[in-house]
């Protein structure tokens, strides 16, 4: 090859078509692998602290700790607006039903010992809305206006589940301690 001249190769020469392949690398690279978009900020309606809690069950360590989860999370969002709800269905309702009211068929315990009416007091005055399986009651023949502490006709609701279900539409949260 003459001194000065550049090799072709394909039409083009060499600087050419480095120059070509530094560029396409560059795109390619640019195009690549990126981090997730960021995302939206959430609505306001997404950034109330609107939670339903699910409580199904007896064991009196269980629904303390409940109560105590609860009270952790109001001091933790500390938001005077948070609407926090507890569905007490099946055997949860264990956890309003006063000793005397005891041999029921189908529930083993009654957990409203003073302590837990103390914290359920507590949480009443906090805002927090309990709200009690008529279901469960019919089932178990209970009597909500001896059988139960501090429950109110308004307090209760025809299902649980239908209940939680129709909270968690309106956008509340669903925990279940």
């Amino acid at each position: 090859m003459a001194p000065g001249t550049t090799e072709r190769i394909g039409g083009l020469n060499i600087p050419a078509q480095l120059a070509i392949a530094v560029a396409l690398a560059t795109a390619i690279a640019a195009c690549g692998p990126s981090k997730p978009p960021e995302p939206e900020p959430a609505e306001s309606s997404e950034t109330t602290n609107n939670v339903v809690y699910d409580i199904n069950y007896d064991e009196p360590r269980k629904l303390f700790s409940a109560l105590h989860s609860i009270e952790n999370y109001l001091k933790a969002v500390d938001d005077p607006n948070a609407d926090i709800r507890v569905v007490l269905h099946g055997p949860g309702v264990s956890l309003l039903l006063e000793p005397d009211a005891l041999p029921i068929d189908g529930i083993r315990r009654a957990n409203a010992t003073p302590t837990v009416e103390a914290l359920v007091s507590e949480l009443k005055d906090e805002g927090v809305t309990f709200s009690v399986d008529r279901h469960t009651l019919t089932e178990q023949r209970i009597d909500y206006h001896q059988d139960l502490y501090d429950v109110e006709p308004q307090d209760l609701v025809d299902s649980g589940f239908a209940e939680i279900a129709r909270l968690q539409q309106l956008g509340y949260r669903y925990l279940k301690p």
